[in-house]
């Protein structure tokens, strides 16, 4: 987001982030970083430390927004912008990701074919005991199609780069971009 009018000083208020559904397993990491320079997507990042939010049980169960107040880290809006990172953590922080696993249920519909429920493994630190949690449990952004390209930037990993995503071929389909639209409440 870039500021309003770079002759005057804002500061950031409030951030809301639309969710899919309420979370009930592993947490969201929230940096604002300023606009990088040159070939440079993220400027250095404007709080000492990320946002971290774990499941929110005391949310209702409706509610599909996560606002929060940004007031008392008192953050000035960079005059070329800022950009928010919200980034999936695993439920804990020695908690390590193994891999999405796809299972098969034993009942079937009443058409015979059987579901697959997606799920999360994870692993807590040097335990070899699997921890299998289902896919739906974990924060999802709500979404919009895009144009052509979104305006979102993504990566799939902390090791590869950022990119905006393209409307794409998988598996012979044609697959929509798309955008999750946060809003960022600013103050003078």
């Amino acid at each position: 987001m870039a500021s309003p009018d770079t002759a005057r000083e804002y500061t950031l208020k409030a951030l809301t982030i639309p969710l899919h559904r309420r979370f009930t397993a592993g947490r969201l990491q929230i940096s604002l970083h300023a606009a990088g320079r040159g070939t440079e997507l993220l400027g250095p990042a404007l709080a000492a430390r990320p946002l971290l939010i774990s499941p929110p049980d005391s949310i209702p169960k409706r509610r599909t927004q996560l606002r929060l107040n940004l007031r008392p880290e008192q953050l000035q809006l960079p005059k070329a912008g800022v950009y928010v990172v919200i980034e999936g953590m695993t439920t804990l922080a020695d908690e390590v990701f193994l891999k999405h696993r796809f299972v098969q249920r034993r009942k079937t519909k009443k058409d015979g074919t059987t579901v697959a429920k997606p799920y999360i493994l994870t692993r807590r630190g040097t335990d070899t005991t699997t921890i299998w949690t289902p896919y739906d449990e974990f924060p999802k952004l709500r979404q919009s199609p895009a144009g052509y390209v979104a305006n979102t930037w993504m990566r799939w990993a902390p090791h590869f780069p950022y990119k905006r995503e393209g409307v794409h071929a998988f598996q012979g389909r044609s697959v929509q971009a798309f955008d999750t639209v946060v809003l960022l409440e600013l103050e003078n």
